[in-house]
């Protein structure tokens, strides 16, 4: 693949270049579905709601109508809202330990990652806010220039059609009960399009951490991988194998990987000087 301008944490990059060069060999337009679980996102306030309004009948009809359809009680979100509060900063990794001092200091890094993992963001006067905020998440713009031609070396074109104005303008007017619980609406849109073991099927979880898995393979990669002198800039003097195979929680492992993409990074852009 051709050197991105910027490191990236690519997972399952040999596969992605093996797809992408499958697609360009047939044609120069490729779909993503990015912004599925945004436009849909189902809210917390729904519940609080229903009982400040005093609207349930309105929730056993909506969830009469919804175990009648799928043969299954909605999820609602309960037990996840209950993880949330009592577990409200299990996503926050640890500072990154194989930053380089000189360069934390310098950068007021430490400051900088603080105030980033303990901002609390006013959710907005909208009927579904977590979804109205995720949508204008200060993420998308990097994660769709990452489909960029430069980025990817490859002519395809990617398009994200759940980005449509037109669609994100409709599917934020919905409410969360019946139509956002199980991606309802896109299961009632696929009626008569897919098979109905398909279009009812219940959304299965990953079993196990993928990380691991994605960990594992990078040990295996990294031992046949030259370190950058560059590298030491940014990083501290450590072996990057044994460091990636002492990470155990999910959110230090998001963290844990980007020094072995430093690396590659540097020395492609080494490569591609010489």
């Amino acid at each position: 693949m051709a050197t991105p301008p910027e490191p990236r944490t690519l997972f399952g990059a040999p596969r992605q270049f093996a797809r992408l060069t499958e697609v360009s060999e047939h044609g120069r337009i490729m779909f993503t579905g990015q912004g599925g679980d945004v436009m849909l996102h189902p809210s917390a306030s729904y519940l609080p709601w229903v009982v400040t309004h005093f609207e349930f009948a309105q929730l056993a009809h909506d969830v009469r109508r919804h175990y009648q359809t799928y043969g299954r009680l909605p999820r609602l979100g309960i037990r996840g809202r209950m993880r949330h509060w009592f577990n409200s900063n299990d996503s926050r990794p640890p500072f990154p330990r194989w930053l380089q001092p000189e360069l934390v200091d310098r950068l007021d890094l430490r400051s900088r990652f603080d105030a980033v993992y303990s901002r609390r963001t006013a959710l907005p006067n909208h009927h579904r806010p977590e979804s109205y905020l995720l949508v204008g998440g200060e993420q998308w713009p990097r994660l769709f220039e990452g489909y960029d031609a430069e980025v990817t070396g490859f002519p395809i074109e990617f398009r994200h059609p759940f980005f449509d104005l037109r669609l994100l303008d409709f599917t934020l007017t919905i409410p969360t009960m019946p139509w956002c619980i199980d991606k309802a609406l896109v299961r009632e849109a696929m009626r008569g399009r897919l098979p109905e073991a398909v279009r009812l099927r219940r959304k299965t979880p990953l079993v196990g951490n993928p990380y691991s898995t994605i960990l594992a393979g990078l040990r295996n990669e990294a031992r046949g991988h030259e370190i950058s002198p560059q590298l030491w800039r940014y990083v501290r003097t450590f072996d990057i194998v044994t460091h990636i195979s002492k990470v155990d929680a999910v959110p230090e492992q998001r963290l844990s990987v980007r020094p072995y993409y430093l690396n590659a990074w540097l020395s492609s852009l080494r490569s591609s000087s010489t």
